[in-house]
């Protein structure tokens, strides 16, 4: 924090470096987020034809509030602090974003508050800066912004620092996935090359006639073949997350041989039943070390780390995870129910101090 001789501006400074600072920032972008799911709901029809609709004009002074709070924030804890919090550089990453929009936004059809004509040229409406799409993409970064509050709460935090780990961890497992597709695309142009072609499989008058609701004809999926490489890998990822994965076996099938179903259980297997629930028990693994590492920074950090440190590890990994609002009934709960269990009775015996059951 650099210092300021004038007693004013020491003052703005300590107070933009105070934490209630961020909840002022979280809050003004929670209302933004409010706003803009309100506007959307009441002027649907009418935000992406004017150019100076009111969630245009909204936008526009949040992202001015935005700018001014990050250069603030940059004059008063200055360059090295600023850049050594993340959810600092998120934020400036993403206003710089909102703000570049924002001058193309004005630049193209002026100012929100300020512009006489309503209407945007139609020759605008198809291209990708037209005025739909600006808005689209300020509402999507406003959106994204609003990101910087989960690092404020415990739960959501350790989800973001599992994922976050997780992404620098993944790179063995990224490179097995990328040499499995490419195995699979290059067999797969081997085999079946030119197989889905339409006009070839269109001169078949019988399926031309007869299209199965459902089928690879009748949903048109002649784009997905394995004609190239790049095909092969769209084909390829659509039978690993599309559950209609038999709609392809079906067709090669039928326009090959039966035996071409052994490539697409083949991929199935490997590509559904492996590497996705692998991927998945990586995550959870990812996750419970993560929760396992900060509930011993806790342990560590406590005055009775003796007494937790002893009880630590009772119980299993996934039991000490989902266990903390456990409240497990005592044993004279557990009589009570069993007495009035219509098809057991119990007698207990005081003397030997357990309890004896056997079925009426």
């Amino acid at each position: 924090m650099s210092y300021v001789q004038n007693a004013l501006l020491r003052k703005i400074q300590i107070l933009v470096s105070n934490k209630c600072f961020d909840y002022v920032g979280d809050f003004m972008a929670a209302v933004n987020v409010l706003l803009v799911s309100i506007l959307l709901d009441y002027e649907y029809d009418n935000i992406w034809k004017n150019t100076n609709s009111h969630l245009a004009i909204v936008n526009f002074f949040f992202v001015l509030y935005y700018l001014l709070e990050q250069l603030i924030k940059l004059w008063a804890v200055g360059w090295q602090r600023y850049r050594s919090c993340k959810v600092n550089l998120y934020c400036g990453f993403i206003t710089l974003l909102l703000v570049a929009t924002e001058i193309v936004h004005v630049s193209m059809y002026g100012l929100p508050f300020t512009h006489s004509s309503g209407n945007p040229p139609a020759k605008d409406m198809d291209i990708f800066f037209s005025l739909a799409n600006m808005i689209r993409i300020i509402n999507m970064l406003i959106i994204f912004r609003i990101l910087r509050i989960v690092p404020n709460f415990k739960s959501l935090s350790l989800i973001v620092e599992t994922l976050t780990k997780l992404l620098k961890h993944l790179r063995p497992f990224g490179g097995i996935i990328v040499a499995v597709y490419y195995v699979f695309a290059i067999l797969g142009m081997m085999l079946f090359d030119g197989v889905t072609n339409p006009s070839v499989v269109g001169a078949n008058k019988t399926r031309l006639y007869a299209k199965e609701c459902g089928s690879f004809d009748q949903l048109q999926y002649y784009a997905n073949n394995f004609d190239d490489f790049g095909a092969a890998l769209v084909v390829l990822w659509d039978l690993m997350v599309v559950n209609n994965w038999h709609v392809f076996l079906k067709e090669y099938a039928l326009v090959v041989n039966k035996w071409a179903q052994l490539y697409f259980v083949a991929w199935y297997l490997i590509s559904v039943i492996l590497i996705i629930n692998l991927f998945v028990a990586l995550i959870l693994e990812a996750f419970i070390s993560q929760w396992e590492t900060k509930q011993r920074r806790l342990r560590e950090n406590s005055l009775s780390s003796l007494v937790t440190e002893a009880t630590s590890h009772v119980g299993g990994r996934f039991h000490q995870l989902f266990s903390c609002n456990l409240v497990e009934p005592v044993e004279a709960d557990l009589l009570n129910e069993l007495r009035g269990h219509r098809h057991y009775g119990f007698r207990i015996q005081t003397s030997s101090q357990h309890t004896v059951a056997f079925r009426l």
